[in-house]
Formats: structure tokens, sequence, C-alpha cells
């Protein structure tokens, strides 16, 4: 399967980016010191750094995060669209905004099978918003091409990252100061500009490598 005319309309290239829903301290697991832990200092501390382990981890846990920026782009257009959501009320909009203009478009994304699809399905149930029925099968998603799992051989192989992969086929592509894993602080800190940047950016990288593998036009 590879790039054709029938796929030049109807594909929509995705990148979302996440944040921690702001109580989501009060949904974690709770924590225990080892049992031969003995001093209370050292228990307090123990705790408290993996409670923060946790709240770290919760913009990846489609049950604790929230969407707070959306980046699309159509075969059509030379440039990403991207959508920012400053609180739940936002995204809320912009989750209606997104399904509303996906209509029967195939979805082109990295990693979107394991994470920005679910996410989206799931922060849509959360907050009341009618999503359409996607089918996210490993090995059945008429509707998906997600670039890691073809890289990957639908996970027989080692996942790697979007920017390794640019790397590695040589593909000169705009590249980001800020990585996934910094969103979360850029989201406290209030830098929406930095943040729809780095969306912009991945879904370029996105874009870059879909075509380099035959499923995106030049």
């Amino acid at each position: 399967m590879g790039y054709d005319d029938e796929h030049a309309i109807g594909s929509l290239l995705l990148d979302i980016e996440t944040a921690p829903l702001a109580d989501a301290a009060a949904y974690l697991e709770p924590i225990e010191a080892p049992s031969n832990y003995k001093d209370p200092i050292k228990i307090e501390e123990f705790i408290r750094t993996k409670q923060r382990e946790q709240l770290e981890r919760a913009s990846l846990d489609l049950d604790l995060c929230q969407v707070i920026a959306i980046g699309v782009m159509q075969a059509s257009n030379r440039d990403p669209f991207v959508m920012l959501a400053h609180d739940t009320s936002e995204e809320a909009l912009m989750l209606r905004a997104f399904f509303k203009q996906l209509d029967e478009d195939r979805l082109v994304g990295y990693n979107i099978l394991e994470f920005d699809l679910p996410v989206l399905l799931r922060r849509a149930l959360y907050l009341g918003v009618p999503a359409p029925h996607l089918q996210l099968d490993r090995y059945r998603h008429p509707r998906v091409l997600d670039v890691l799992q073809i890289l990957s051989y639908n996970g027989r192989l080692k996942y790697r990252s979007q920017h390794f992969y640019c790397r590695r086929f040589g593909i000169d592509v705009e590249d980001d100061a800020h990585d996934g894993a910094s969103i979360p602080q850029l989201f406290a800190e209030g830098r929406w500009d930095e943040i729809a940047h780095h969306v912009a950016s991945d879904i370029r990288q996105a874009r870059a490598l879909a075509q380099r593998l035959g499923f995106w036009p030049t």
C-alpha cells in the first residue's frame, strides 16, 4: 500500500499534545514505601518522589491527561493548522471542531494508533463530546495509517522516535527546541506559541516521513 490519487483527497495528518489534568493527583494510585523503610523522613521522601513521577507520567495517561493542542494538515495544504485549548471547556470545543472536520478522512500520523486517537476518543467520552467510531485494532484500522507501526512492522521491531527516523533517513526538516516531555512544563508556564510551534514541527516531520515511505504526496 502506498500513496496514490485515490488518497489525495481525504487524508489528514494528525498530532496532539497533552498535559496532566489539574486534579490528576486526586486519581493517583496510593503509594506505600518498601517495608524495609523505617525512617519517617525517608518514607515521606520516597512517597513524594513516586507521586511526582506519577504526575509527570499523567500527560501520557489517557485517563489522567487533557488535550491541549491538536495539529492537522490536509494533503492539499503546505502548512499545519494548530488548535489550542487553555482549559477543559476549550478542549471540548476543540474536540467538537476536530471531529466535525474529520468526516471520512483517512488519518495519518506517528504513533496515533496507540496514543493520539485513544486519547482523543477517551477525552471525548469524559467531556461528553460525540465522536465517530474509529477502528484501532493493531491489524485492522482501514482509516488509520500509523507511520510508527509501518516502520516497526506492527510492533515486531523496536519502537523509535519520529526524530530518530527523520535523522536516519537523512530528512532535512525543521526541528524544534522542545520535545514532547517538555510540553507539560510549557503548558504550566503558559508558553502557547512554543507549544503551537512544537506541534507544527511534529506535523512537518510526520509528513516528511510519510512522503519518504510513499504514503503522502510530495
